[in-house]
Parts: structure tokens; sequence; C-alpha cells
């Protein structure tokens, strides 16, 4: 279940909220369903593929080596 950053487009707020499959989120200050979905720095990435320590760079661990994946 991803979370996403969103601004509503009625009171300017922005959250962010876990969005599970099928659902539409809600302003949690004024509770409208007028969202824009905002791009986060995790969202766009780096193009790197996302593979585990050691098999390849990632961007999560920084080239392997991290000792997170053993």
């Amino acid at each position: 279940m991803p979370i996403f950053e969103y601004q509503c487009r009625a009171c300017e707020q922005r959250f962010e909220t876990l969005v599970r499959h099928g659902e539409q989120p809600q302003c949690p200050e004024c509770h409208g369903d007028q969202l824009e979905k905002l791009l986060s720095a995790p969202t766009i990435g780096s193009g790197l593929p996302d593979t585990a320590c050691g098999n390849a760079p990632s961007p999560m661990c920084g080239g392997g080596g991290c000792g997170g994946c053993q």
C-alpha cells in the first residue's frame, strides 16, 4: 500500500496518506475529495534499478555492503 502526497484544491491543505487499491482519499482538514497528487522525492526515484544489496548498485543502500541484506 503506497503512501502518496496530496494537496486539496478546496482548502490548499497538503498531506500524505496511505492509499489502498480502489480507495479515494479525502482531505483530513475539510474532507473534500478534489485532490491533486503531488510528486515527492521518493516517487520520482533515481532511475537506478531497485535491487538488493550486493547484486547491483541500489539507490536504497548506496551500492551494496550496507549489511541490511545478509
